[in-house]
């Protein structure tokens, strides 16, 4: 079953738009409303490499590198974090008239911070969900800037002892080149 479910992913890949494209994004936290996202305010930064599924359709992996200002949280001292991870996605694009398009993107993946628990009250591994929309403007010397909102979901999906986990609403801009 393995082997079949290899040979279907290497038909789509290489049946795929056969373009490829490397991105950088920076996020930061913009929405705090009662008790949602009062666990603290993740800062990310991620590289990714992405593929072209079709012409609307892309594939990316992102390493992501995070600061974390971590607040105090059910009786665990805050402070400083950091984070490394993995977020692995997918990005469908429509655009008008060749100088504005729209996105929607929605994937997942792991992180682990140090030297302190992001949340505070729970486990240096977690696992990422994320989702967003938002606009890629017109190419610029091959670049394309965009800019967008992303909802983020952090927790240790209750493998390890339960934290609270984290979900909040982030502002997101990056650029990104296909070839």
């Amino acid at each position: 079953m393995r082997a079949l479910l290899a040979w279907v992913l290497l038909g789509v890949v290489l049946a795929a738009d056969d373009a490829w494209g490397a991105r950088l994004t920076f996020s930061a936290p913009t929405v705090r409303i009662g008790d949602f996202a009062d666990e603290g305010n993740p800062y990310r930064a991620s590289l990714g490499l992405g593929h072209w599924l079709r012409s609307d359709l892309s594939a990316w992996a992102d390493a992501v590198a995070s600061y974390i200002d971590v607040n105090d949280f059910i009786g665990a001292a805050g402070g400083t974090a950091y984070a490394l991870g993995v977020d692995l996605s997918l990005r469908w694009t429509r655009g008008w008239r060749d100088r504005v398009a729209l996105y929607l993107e929605g994937g997942a993946g792991a992180q682990n911070s140090f030297p302190i628990s992001f949340v505070a009250s729970g486990t240096h591994f977690n696992f990422t969900v994320l989702a967003g929309a938002g606009l890629e403007g017109p190419s610029l010397a091959g670049w394309t800037p965009s800019a967008g909102l992303r909802y983020l979901h952090l927790s240790n999906a209750n493998l390890l002892p339960h934290n609270h986990g984290y979900d909040g609403v982030s502002a997101l801009v990056g650029v990104q080149r296909r070839w």
